[in-house]
């Protein structure tokens, strides 16, 4: 049943979701699991503390075989009618069968926090200018599809959402060493042996140019939401996202 008639989505943070997922330790730890046994898991984890979200699984031939990938989704128009509204999809191979060790359970963990906060982030936007869709920025790229990743990562609420979740990764990277985390922004990180992060992701999409307006704006933005990251969620009052 998708129908939705209330839930007070600021009861939401970073500890509250790994705290779910946590649950689910010994029944994925060490195991030898297909896609769907470890998606039911979590989705039963997430349902039995009332957490109104659609969990599904996909199969994506780009996926390495073992291991998991992790996306979702808002749905404005669902939220407006009631209906649930925030989906996570984990991505696996179809010949997935995977072994989950401690650092692919913290991975799972870490990446369905991370896409959580995000789209209840989306969730808030929507909310507070009434299901309004805004214009986005527009590319220029003449490679199509550069013009799509710079229009859909240079959109402001994809801005706002990754920012939150950049500044969740630096958190835990730098823990609380600002100095550390605006010398990590300004450094310059073309060089493929560094770990692979959304904040990079944004450089090589936007040229590694530290001056365009869309990686500013981010910078302003992730800046603004590290104490944020340190309190766990991504806004400090219950606005627009009781219902």
């Amino acid at each position: 049943m998708n129908t939705l008639k209330s839930y007070d989505w600021s009861s939401i943070d970073i500890n509250c979701v790994h705290n779910i997922i946590n649950s689910t330790r010994s029944d994925l730890l060490d195991k030898n699991l297909n896609p769907i046994s470890i998606t039911k898991k979590i989705r039963t984890a997430f349902r039995e503390n009332g957490v109104p979200i659609l969990i599904k699984t996909e199969i994506n031939e780009s996926v390495v075989p073992s291991k998991v990938m992790i996306g979702g989704f808002y749905e404005g128009y669902k939220d407006k009618k009631n209906k649930k509204f925030i989906t996570i999809i984990m991505h696996y191979h179809s010949n997935s069968k995977i072994k989950v060790k401690s650092k692919i359970f913290e991975t799972i963990k870490n990446h369905i926090t991370d896409t959580l906060m995000h789209e209840i982030v989306h969730l808030r936007q929507y909310r507070r200018r009434n299901y309004k869709v805004i214009s986005g920025f527009m590319s220029y790229a003449e490679s199509a599809t550069k013009r799509n990743n710079q229009e859909y990562l240079g959109h402001q609420d994809e801005i706002d959402a990754y920012s939150f979740n950049i500044a969740c990764d630096l958190i835990r990277t730098y823990k609380k060493d600002k100095k550390a985390i605006v010398k990590y922004l300004n450094s310059d990180l073309d060089d493929e042996r560094r770990r692979k992060t959304v904040f990079r992701t944004y450089l090589e999409t936007f040229d590694w140019n530290h001056n365009h307006k869309i990686i500013k704006s981010l910078k302003k933005k992730i800046i603004h939401y590290l104490p944020y990251a340190e309190l766990g969620k991504p806004y400090k009052t219950s606005d627009w996202l009781k219902k």
